[in-house]
């Protein structure tokens, strides 16, 4: 059988990294190369955040142009074939939701590996700067709690935040789909799930105020390097 033309890149198993050898790949050679390494750190970075916003608007456009036509639909009187059409729509709700939790992690992934590299290069090149978090000092008066809570910032990471959010729609759409089955019953939807529904929404909101805070303790993280190599197609193969 003919090898493929051109040139394949395989990456084998990942190979763990001591801080030893983390050090040592941007050393390597004449010059140092953690200043540029730095650099381009930084820039993906921000290219990260920008692709975060980015598909999380995209997933929104679609997840609201879907419920609109859910809820335009279960507005309407029952028609042939309109249950149908809401467990389509419900069906594709869940499918975007799940999507975009899953799509938020893998952002959050990426962007926590480029923040390790620019924690691990900075020290030589500009000093600890990305890792100094300055902040106000502690309220010390009850007005003071009270403003700062209303209007200082707080300690929250946005993308925790939006995780959770994600989740919560993706819960909200498998409550759609189960109702647009018609596995609830008329005494379901109005005794049994109101409260809990009622729970899990504050339920959430206590989560987001507590869970999704920033983390500022130590970061310890284990580096991989993958293994690339080009495959040659052998002279007896051509």
């Amino acid at each position: 059988m003919k090898c493929i033309q051109g040139i394949r890149r395989r990456a084998s198993r990942s190979k763990q990294l001591s801080s030893c050898d983390y050090d040592e790949s941007f050393t390597r050679g004449k010059d140092c190369k953690k200043a540029r390494a730095l650099k381009y750190a930084l820039d993906i970075r921000k290219f990260e955040i920008d692709l975060y916003w980015k598909r999380a608007t995209y997933y929104w456009a679609f997840m609201v142009t879907t419920f609109v036509g859910f809820s335009t639909l279960s507005a309407k009187d029952n028609q042939a074939g309109s249950q149908d059409v809401l467990v389509a729509l419900s069906g594709l709700g869940v499918i975007l939701s799940w999507g975009w939790f899953l799509a938020n992690k893998g952002s959050k992934q990426w962007q926590e590996n480029w923040e390790n590299h620019v924690d691990m290069l900075e020290d030589d090149v500009i000093g600890p700067l990305y890792k100094t978090v300055m902040k106000r000092p502690p309220a010390r008066t009850v007005a003071e709690c009270l403003s700062l809570f209303f209007l200082g910032p707080g300690e929250f990471s946005v993308s925790k935040i939006n995780q959770l959010i994600s989740f919560s729609v993706f819960i909200f759409w498998v409550f759609l789909l189960v109702k647009s089955c018609g596995l609830l019953s008329y005494y379901a939807d109005h005794l049994i799930i109101i409260w809990p529904h009622v729970l899990v929404v504050a339920g959430f909101c206590v989560l987001l105020f507590v869970s999704c805070k920033t983390h500022v303790g130590s970061h310890v993280h284990m580096v991989f390097r993958r293994k690339t190599r080009i495959l040659v197609k052998s002279a007896d193969e051509e």
